[in-house]
């Protein structure tokens, strides 16, 4: 396999020619940026979706239409209701002697199912 070093080039085709090729380079944990004028000729967005594969030694990403609205999950209150919910909630979260109580059942439960799966 070739070692394609720390550059990669990005040409996407449009339906009258080509975009000039451009140089990027990867971040430290391998982030790239796209480029903004393929973004926008794409139509990618910050909901977008994107396939990423490789084909003859090449990376090769495609926007993948259908997907921004499916994957975000719609808030049924705003933020604000939603802060006004939570300040009536009564009661506390559990309390140290809970919290033991809780483990020691869980090991219990788990020294039960060592035993039965030997």
């Amino acid at each position: 396999m070739t070692n394609l070093g720390f550059y990669g080039i990005l040409n996407f085709k449009m339906m009258n020619g080509n975009l000039q090729p451009k140089f990027i380079q990867p971040f430290s944990k391998g982030q790239i940026t796209l480029p903004k004028d393929y973004r926008e000729y794409l139509g990618i967005n910050e909901n977008s979706w994107l396939k990423i594969s490789v084909l003859d030694e090449q990376i090769l990403i495609q926007p993948v239409k259908g997907m921004e609205e499916s994957r975000v999950i719609k808030p049924k209150i705003n933020r604000e209701a939603y802060l006004k919910k939570l300040l009536k909630i009564k009661g506390t979260w559990f309390d140290e002697k809970e919290i033991d109580e809780v483990r020691a059942e869980i090991e219990e439960r788990l020294a039960r199912n060592e035993k039965t799966l030997t």
